[in-house]
């Protein structure tokens, strides 16, 4: 190599070398520089998306968090927390109510995170009420972490980037500058006019006419001695190549675009397609060529998109644009497709060709749809939502109402609100400047106002109806207030029969009281009829030993007339609570309330006088003894109370004859429909008190109606009596004048089943000689009933335990012949001893002997297996005629 060459290459180098470092070292500069400040805005910005965070909290979550605190739920404020800590922003929170124990989520992390520290309070009839503190933790660990991460990758990055430029640029340098010269100073030394054919060729950019650096300078000179020589086939090369960059530039956008652009002849065919013809026509661009472009085109906008291209060939329209729906031939998917085309003529004005770019709007359609369906859907619910809904501009005027809200204005249109002042219009006068108020607060900002609230509006035909308020305050896109939204449910009959519920459940407590005494009085009588049984019977046995007349029998007759009197007041007790079916029997009333009137005179005031007007001879009727004893008792003292008492009452009983004419001649009321003409017996009641009124006459017989004060009556005693009177059979007819008093008249039927009073059993009683298993736990009923027995000449084996009588009748069920048992006992009732029994012996006769049972009833009784019921206390007679019914009616 020459001596020259060799110093011209050590000199290059020199350059390129003192080029490398100058670039490397000041590069390093710029990059530490831009680290530093790329750390400093992402610090920032990071800082800004805090604090945005923090607002968004602020404007969203700390009010459903409060009302979840107002409410104490408990288990609703955990998972709103839980739901803050999940999100990416918080990590960690806690809620400290008063008296409970703190709520949180997440780990408080480094002490140097951002804290946000929250009073929740609430507005509650005007004064603010402290629910408790919120504390949110904002990490910044991660971000700061990021940061610097982020700070020291870029750093590497753009340090090896400087590194890896520099290293280039010497090497570009060498390239670009080094061995170009180089290669002039080899091209010089071998010039002559054979080579002028080969020019002096170096890499881009020197080969550029436009570049006038030195060695491009230096080639131009070199080979300008050629340049007329090949100055066309430079320009040829030169047009070849931008038109090769503008097919590739053409190519690149036609084929990089989203669009459908196609090509279509006079013949209306495809002649070009991007490649979006296999996404929207289901073909390759090659099958594309040839195919008529409308086949394409949904069937249903086929026809107008031809018809539309007529129009615009006939109008001779350069552009225009079209919207239709494509078919994609292969898969059927249809697009909304939005084109633009632009029309080509010839010189004679015929369409030759026309380009058209058809853009997919298919995503932009279905949320209009989705759009247009949610406002109908919203329109809809609105109209027929059962709530009133409206919105108030801030003056108070009307801007909308749904047509529940002209249902309880009570107008025909919402044009006939809309424009309104509500406040003038609608609300009752003493209600608008508290309401107008609170409005004005909502208006100005303050949206502590109650969002629930309940008041009375008036309607257009001036009612007034109770509304249930909640509120929404309205604002424009740039955050200003424009309104209020409201919905309003008509609570009037609600908060009326909230009203009329109260009554209604006084009046059902004083029923479950009526029920308990009942259920209480079952119980009484239960063990009430076995004191009875031992004491009537033994009283039986006793008289049978004595002489008769003697004082003794005298005493035992009085103690069992005592005895008797208490088994009907039990049996009283029983109808009283419902625990015995009513039975109609023929009775001759007279006696029944002579007997009730002597009973009702002790505990009468003696300043009530009372009058009894009752012939021996009223005729019979059919009832039931306790019922018309309830009867009496419930009118008699209605009667005292209606005379305060102090008066006069008078109780007559008469038999008479009624027909139709008869009541629409009286001057009564009818209370209860006369079942048919004939013979009644009448019950009439009359007292001195203050009367009925005339407006309310027509339901004192309605169940919990009642005039007395609280406390005094629960309104039963007369639907009770109208409900017996109606049962047998009669009706009732009230005559009154206030203050001057009132007359009850009761009508019963007379029966013709008189002769039944006049049969009386006067034979002795029947006795026999059957084996007899008797069980029962009392033992003085027990011992009582087996001297009856045995007097009766029956062979009585007694037992006081049920098991032990089943285990001696296993033992040998054939040796009696009737059981006769009670009905509650320990470790086996009767019912189950019974059916032990009859497992054994079928055909076994029983009788069960109980004074109250809600198990067995003269209707069920069959089915258990059970010949005969007798009811406590029984007498030797009942207890013999039960007997030989029950062993003669097995013969």
């Amino acid at each position: 190599m020459p001596s020259d060459s060799i110093q011209n290459r050590s000199s290059l180098n020199g350059i390129g070398r003192k080029l490398f470092l100058r670039i490397l070292f000041y590069s390093l500069i710029i990059s530490v520089a831009s680290t530093g400040i790329h750390i400093f805005w992402e610090y920032r910005k990071e800082i800004q998306h805090q604090n945005n965070v923090v607002d968004e909290f602020e404007y969203t979550h700390k009010r459903e968090i409060t009302e979840a605190a107002w409410v104490s739920d408990i288990p609703l404020l955990k998972i709103q927390l839980d739901g803050l800590v999940h999100s990416q922003h918080f990590q960690f929170a806690q809620l400290q109510l008063p008296g409970q124990p703190p709520l949180s989520a997440g780990e408080p992390g480094a002490p140097h995170n951002m804290i946000r520290e929250y009073q929740l309070e609430h507005l509650h009839n005007g004064r603010k009420i402290q629910l408790g503190i919120l504390k949110i933790f904002l990490g910044l660990e991660h971000h700061d972490g990021s940061i610097f991460s982020t700070a020291k990758s870029l750093f590497a990055i753009q340090t090896f980037t400087v590194f890896f430029i520099s290293i280039l640029i010497f090497y570009l340098f060498q390239r670009m500058v080094g061995r170009h010269l180089t290669k002039i100073t080899a091209y010089t030394r071998h010039i002559n006019p054979q080579t002028l054919a080969e020019p002096l060729v170096l890499a881009s950019p020197y080969d550029r006419p436009t570049h006038n650096d030195e060695i491009s300078v230096l080639m131009k000179s070199i080979n300008s001695m050629r340049v007329n020589l090949l100055a066309d086939i430079t320009e040829r090369h030169r047009s070849k190549k931008a038109l090769q960059e503008s097919e590739n530039n053409y190519r690149d956008f036609v084929e990089g675009t989203d669009d459908l652009i196609a090509r279509v002849d006079n013949q209306g065919c495809f002649s070009f397609v991007n490649n979006k013809a296999e996404k929207y026509l289901g073909l390759s661009p090659k099958e594309c060529i040839g195919v008529p472009a409308f086949n394409f085109v949904h069937p249903d906008d086929r026809q107008m998109t031809i018809e539309w291209f007529q129009q615009c060939a006939a109008q001779k329209l350069r552009k225009a644009t079209i919207e239709n729906r494509q078919v994609n031939s292969k898969t059927a998917a249809v697009f909304n497709i939005l084109w633009t085309t632009n029309f080509e003529y010839d010189e004679q004005g015929n369409a030759t060709s026309n380009k058209g770019i058809g853009r997919d709007i298919t995503a932009r359609k279905q949320a209009e749809s989705e759009l247009l369906t949610e406002k109908e859907k919203s329109q809809k619910y609105l109209n027929l939502a059962g709530f009133m809904f409206c919105a108030l501009d801030t003056k108070g005027e009307i801007t909308l109402i749904n047509p529940k809200g002209c249902q309880i204005l009570n107008i025909n249109t919402k044009e006939d609100a809309l424009g309104k002042n509500w406040f003038d219009h609608f609300l009752p006068k003493r209600m608008v400047t508290e309401v107008k108020e609170v409005f004005r607060k909502l208006m100005s900002g303050d949206n502590k106002p109650v969002e629930y609230y309940e008041n009375p509006i008036l309607t257009a035909d001036g009612q007034e109806r109770i509304i249930a308020f909640n509120n929404t305050i309205l604002k424009n896109n740039a955050g200003n207030i424009t309104g209020i939204l409201f919905s309003g449910e008509d609570v009037t009959d609600l908060r009326h029969a909230e009203q009329e519920k109260a009554k209604l459940e006084a009046q059902l407590r004083q029923v479950y009281k009526m029920d308990a005494l009942g259920t209480m009085a079952g119980g009484i009588a239960h063990d009430f009829n076995n004191i009875l049984a031992i004491i009537l019977g033994n009283a039986e046995l006793i008289m049978d030993e004595i002489s008769p007349g003697s004082d003794t029998m005298q005493s035992v007759g009085q103690i069992q007339q005592a005895s008797l009197r208490a088994k009907d007041l039990i049996s009283q007790i029983l109808a009283f609570s419902r625990k015995e079916k009513m039975e109609l029997i023929p009775i001759r009333p007279q006696s029944l309330i002579k007997e009730t009137l002597k009973l009702l005179r002790s505990t009468t005031p003696t300043t009530v006088s009372i009058i009894q007007d009752i012939p021996e001879d009223c005729g019979v009727i059919m009832a039931d003894p306790t019922q018309l004893h309830q009867l009496t008792m419930n009118l008699f003292t209605n009667a005292v109370h209606a005379m305060n008492e102090k008066g006069e009452l008078t109780i007559s009983l008469r038999q008479v004859e009624i027909n139709g004419d008869d009541l629409n001649h009286v001057s009564m009321v009818l209370l209860a429909t006369m079942k048919e003409a004939g013979k009644y017996v009448r019950l009439s009641i009359t007292d001195t008190g203050r009367g009925i009124p005339k407006r309310i006459i027509a339901r004192i017989f309605d169940p919990f109606y009642t005039t007395k004060e609280v406390g005094k009556g629960t309104g039963m005693g007369l639907a009770v009596v109208h409900g017996i009177i109606e049962s047998h059979g009669g009706f009732i007819t009230v005559e009154s004048d206030e203050g001057k008093g009132s007359t009850f008249n009761v009508f019963f039927p007379v029966t013709e089943k008189a002769d039944d009073l006049e049969i009386q059993v006067t034979s002795d009683l029947q006795g026999g000689t059957e084996s007899i298993l008797l069980v029962d736990d009392e033992e003085s009923i027990l011992k009582m009933a087996l001297r009856m027995l045995e007097k009766l000449g029956y062979k009585v084996v007694p037992k006081i335990s049920s098991t032990e009588a089943l285990e001696l009748f296993k033992s040998n069920p054939d040796e009696f012949d009737l059981l006769i048992t009670d009905q509650s006992m320990p470790n086996l009732s009767g019912t189950d001893l019974i059916a032990e029994m009859l497992k054994i012996r079928p055909d076994l006769p029983i009788i069960l002997c109980t004074g109250y049972s809600s198990v067995v009833s003269k209707e069920n009784a069959r089915e258990k297996g059970i010949s005969q019921l007798i009811n406590k206390p029984y007498d030797k007679k009942s207890l013999a005629k039960a007997i030989r019914e029950v062993m003669d009616g097995q013969e």
